[in-house]
Parts: C-alpha cells; sequence; structure tokens
C-alpha cells in the first residue's frame, strides 16, 4: 500500500467472507516492529459480520520527522478474532494477524515506481549474489532466479531491498550466478515481467 505524503488520509478494505461474526483490532508499527505514533488507524476495534466488509482509515499525525528524499515503510497489522460459538464446553478460538506493507512516499520523489527497479545493479560472488538499489523506493521481489527461470531449483529466497541500500541473497552451495532473473511487486500488488540480467 502506498500512502503519498499529498494525502490526509488512505483507507484499507478489510472483508470476512465468512459466515462468523469477528473482531479487527488494528495498528500501525514501524519497519523495527515498535508502535508508530506518527500515523494512526481508525477504528481500532470494529466488528465486521459475517459475509461483510468494513473500512480502515489511516491518518497522518505528524510526518515532518520522516525523510523527504526516500520512502518510509511502516506495518499494517490487522488482528482478526473470532466470535465464540454459543455452544457450551471447551472451544478452541483462533485469532489470525494479517500486515501489510505501507510506504509513505514523499513529494520530493515521483508519485510512482514505475520502472525504476530495473536501475538496480547486480554482483556475483561465491555463495551470494549482492544486489544494490540506487533508487528512494523499497523494492519488494515477487522471486528471483539463479539461473534458467524453468528450473526450480534456481529460485532464491529474496524479500525486499530498502532505498539507497544493499542486500545479500544467498546461494547454495557456494555457487557463482551467472544469470540473474527476477521480478517484483510493483504499487497495485501486481507482478512485473521478468528481467534478466547476466553478470
Amino acid at each position: 500500500m502506498v500512502y503519498p505524503e499529498s494525502k490526509t488520509q488512505e483507507s484499507v478494505k478489510v472483508d470476512n467472507p465468512t459466515r462468523i461474526n469477528f473482531l479487527a483490532q488494528a495498528w500501525i508499527e514501524n519497519d523495527q516492529g515498535q508502535e508508530e505514533g506518527r500515523f494512526a488507524v481508525y477504528p481500532p476495534l470494529s466488528k465486521i459480520s459475517g459475509n461483510n466488509a468494513s473500512t480502515l482509515r489511516i491518518e497522518k499525525i505528524d510526518a515532518s520527522n520522516l525523510p523527504s528524499d526516500r520512502e518510509t515503510m511502516m506495518w499494517l497489522n490487522v488482528k482478526e478474532i473470532p466470535q465464540k460459538a454459543k455452544e457450551s464446553g471447551p472451544q478452541l478460538v483462533v485469532a489470525f494477524k494479517t500486515r501489510i506493507k505501507i510506504f509513505y512516499r514523499p513529494k520530493g520523489i515521483d508519485p510512482e515506481l514505475h520502472d525504476s527497479f530495473t536501475q538496480m545493479t547486480w554482483r556475483a560472488e561465491p555463495g551470494k549474489l549482492i544486489v544494490t538499489n540506487p533508487t528512494p523506493y523499497h523494492i519488494t521481489f515477487d522471486k528471483v532466479w539463479g539461473g534458467p527461470v524453468s528450473n526450480d531449483k534456481n529460485k532464491l529466497s529474496a524479500n525486499m531491498v530498502e532505498p539507497f541500500s544493499t542486500l545479500t541473497i544467498s546461494v547454495p552451495a557456494s555457487a557463482v550466478v551467472h544469470q540473474v532473473h527476477y521480478n517484483i511487486i510493483n504499487d497495485f500488488g501486481g507482478v512485473s515481467k521478468i528481467q534478466n540480467i547476466s553478470l
């Protein structure tokens, strides 16, 4: 989810596709998992009836000390607590927590990611790939392959590279990678075309 600085608030729809009523508890954390006081989510606690939906509003309280040259990442947490059944006796109630990335995007950078992720540079060393992100955006990988895409054994574990940072991706058996294929998750939750890099 992208939160542009120009907006006073953003919203997230929470669906309950089941027949069970839920309580939805929502809060925001920073990228270190600590409570984020510069933003708030309303309502922090709401009831979502079965086969219904609710809207959460995320509002900026004070973002004056956030960087103006890059995105800031936060987490929207939503815990879904199901209603207890009316039957008597012991019951197992399981609460599910969903975490959604929020990218606060300041006015000083382009409001859209576009294809800026293609500016990343890649370097191979024995047993690892090092990717450098020279852009002000958090770039989240969908998949990374250290060789032909057709071979599942070439899939590598990679999550996200932060703005103006590097990410080291482990490669099995201390191998040296000569070709990288990857795609990323775009601003709209979709997936980019697969990019091909020769090293």
